[in-house]
């Protein structure tokens, strides 16, 4: 078949010292036509995967991810929005968060434990206790970027997102985060 390279790269080899061409490509070995049938939208995920995209088809919670998803990528929003949450789930990374986003969702989603904010591809997920509370776009907790213009976070328009209808995680809706992404980060 063909092979496109894609990338070549010189670099400095850390054991002989010697120049190395390191050259990157793709191989195209044969093309088909797609079809659903043969790519259901979980039909690629891990059986643990799929295990955790069925324990979260509760009401409510792939809507209120879904929501926080449309809000980040716009009309770009993935096909598959549960193959989605499993990359979410296996890439979030904590991160630390204003004093006003803090103090917001402790007096909004009625603290018990430890308080965790964890993100990835744009998404926040309000973790207290060990228990999923709440997902929230980044940007109404930290702002924007300073790619074009930093934008500062705006407390008022974060309060707004987690009062809004089925934005709160209810009791039957709130799952125990640490097993969750257990259970996808498993192969």
């Amino acid at each position: 078949m063909e092979t496109e390279i894609t990338k070549k790269k010189v670099l400095e080899c850390p054991h002989c010292k010697g120049l190395v061409e390191v050259v990157m490509g793709t191989e195209i070995v044969h093309l088909q036509r797609y079809s659903e049938a043969m790519y259901g939208s979980l039909m690629d995920l891990a059986p643990s995967q799929q295990s955790v995209i069925e324990l979260i088809e509760q009401p409510g919670l792939m809507k209120s991810f879904a929501e926080s998803v449309r809000f980040v990528l716009g009309d770009e929003s993935p096909k598959s929005i549960e193959r989605y949450f499993a990359t979410f789930l296996r890439t979030v990374q904590l991160e630390t968060i204003p004093r006003f986003a803090l103090d917001l969702f402790l007096k909004e989603l009625t603290p018990h434990g430890k308080f965790q904010f964890w993100i990835s591809r744009g998404v926040g997920a309000v973790v207290i206790g060990n228990v999923l509370r709440a997902f929230v776009p980044v940007e109404l907790v930290l702002g924007t970027p300073a790619r074009s213009t930093a934008t500062p976070a705006n407390p008022t328009q974060l309060k707004n997102w987690l009062n809004a209808e089925g934005r709160k995680l209810t009791a039957d809706q709130q799952l125990a985060f640490s097993q969750v992404r257990k259970l996808a980060n498993s192969v």
